[in-house]
């Protein structure tokens, strides 16, 4: 009906209700918070984004590339798509370029500009090409309604199961790549990773979405049941995007996860590690920087954060410069698990979007990637409350003297610096200083 609603959870399936946010109070409407499917339903809907093992592509291990890897021009495909009962686009190209190719304002683009401080380049490039600020398309043989979930009124010659919406998925991206790559140039380097496979292949399609997990839903996926080739490359990993879903946020998120990424939000288990300090976990709009130490580990647009083994009083740049943005902290009791802390400052393009700024600490367990599995989590950043127990109030994460958050240590300060399992771990920080070009703080050991 246009209007986005409060969902109810029965009988393990989200259904919506006539409640509108900012105009019902979901607790005096019976509504509980944090809902979420059982961990059995979500992992049925992940299994559809899996690929069978016979497909599965003998890939080199990113762990092995060098810093350089995310670095340079990557060149984005995005293929237009619209099916037999549809006209065209009602969006102009500005409508999708801007998002994606702008320059000095919000954009995919720009972000990775920022992000890699000054060395990756992501352009995109569109298929069939605008005309006249006109979208160009595939047009797909099949209605709409071939490709959503059968319905005997809405949806009459809909796929009925799994494999029926995996064949028609993969033979649409199929057909509309062979429709444009004659078209894409030879010289274009698809890419840049050197690794056979084309970098990365968005997919836009006319309209919106249908059901959470759906055929037409928002998702990343591999074409496994084709080889399709553009220029010799291997059409592997893409993005399923919908035309009146488009945003600059979910674009970078998701082009994050194309870089190597893992996402820290969890899959299956409510909570909240990280929230929103870091775009992997969840979009603010505009789109909030990731962290420091993402930036280093899967970006590999930083070669060290230096360690303090020292006690003394130490500063630190905004995480928006390259040098001085973090340290590192061993935590003494464990060697996998560690902190990092780092200077987040509401500033900017995109930092303007977190609550507030200050020192951000981060706890980091080394045995895992990302935080989709979890519990245990690769990354948790402390908060006011937040224990082994509570996930406290995510918003109020800073420490800075105007926020009356000066330190943590074992002892006195809520929270404590807590590791993986619950115990803690001998962080010992004060002294935090107020917001200026730099913040100021004091580590003390043993």
């Amino acid at each position: 009906n246009g209007w986005y609603v409060y969902a109810n959870l029965i009988n393990d399936e989200l259904i919506p209700t006539n409640f509108i946010p900012g105009r019902d109070n979901p607790q005096s409407k019976g509504l509980r918070p944090w809902m979420i499917y059982s961990e059995q339903k979500i992992q049925s809907f992940r299994v559809k984004f899996t690929v069978p093992e016979k497909y599965q592509r003998q890939k080199q291990n990113k762990e092995t590339f060098q810093s350089s890897a995310n670095k340079g021009v990557l060149n984005n495909l995005a293929i237009f798509i619209r099916f037999a009962d549809e006209t065209g686009f009602s969006q102009n190209s500005q409508y999708f370029d801007v998002p994606y190719n702008a320059k000095n304002q919000v954009s995919v683009y720009d972000y990775y500009w920022e992000l890699s401080y000054n060395q990756l380049e992501i352009k995109t490039h569109f298929y069939p090409n605008p005309q006249n600020n006109i979208i160009l398309s595939y047009q797909d043989p099949y209605p709409r309604s071939y490709y959503k979930k059968y319905n005997a009124v809405s949806a009459s010659n809909g796929y009925k199961n799994d494999n029926e919406r995996t064949f028609r998925e993969m033979t649409l991206i199929k057909n509309a790549v062979d429709y444009v790559k004659s078209s894409i140039p030879t010289d274009l380097n698809l890419d840049f990773d050197n690794d056979g496979y084309v970098d990365n292949v968005a997919f836009i399609v006319t309209g919106g979405p249908e059901g959470w997990a759906d055929l037409l839903w928002p998702h990343m996926w591999a074409l496994y049941y084709y080889d399709v080739q553009i220029n010799g490359k291997r059409v592997w990993n893409f993005n399923f995007l919908l035309a009146n879903w488009f945003d600059a946020s979910v674009l970078s998120h998701e082009m994050f996860h194309t870089l190597g990424a893992p996402d820290l939000y969890r899959y299956y288990v409510s909570g909240t590690p990280v929230g929103y300090w870091d775009i992997m976990a969840s979009n603010l709009r505009p789109p909030q920087y990731s962290s420091v130490y993402m930036r280093y580990k899967y970006g590999k647009w930083i070669d060290d954060i230096p360690e303090i083994n020292t006690s003394g009083w130490y500063e630190l740049n905004p995480s928006s410069m390259k040098y001085g943005s973090a340290y590192k902290i061993r935590s003494k009791n464990y060697p996998t698990e560690f902190y990092i802390i780092e200077y987040r400052k509401r500033e900017g393009k995109y930092d303007i979007s977190l609550p507030s700024g200050g020192l951000l600490v981060w706890r980091i367990n080394s045995n895992y990637n990302g935080n989709a599995g979890g519990p245990p989590d690769e990354i948790y950043v402390y908060r006011l409350d937040g224990t082994s127990t509570s996930w406290g109030d995510i918003s109020k994460a800073t420490f800075a003297a105007e926020h009356q958050r000066t330190k943590i240590n074992n002892y006195s300060t809520n929270p404590k610096p807590f590791l993986t399992d619950g115990s803690l771990g001998g962080l010992n920080i004060s002294n935090v200083g107020t917001q200026g070009t730099t913040i100021r703080f004091r580590v003390n050991f043993p």
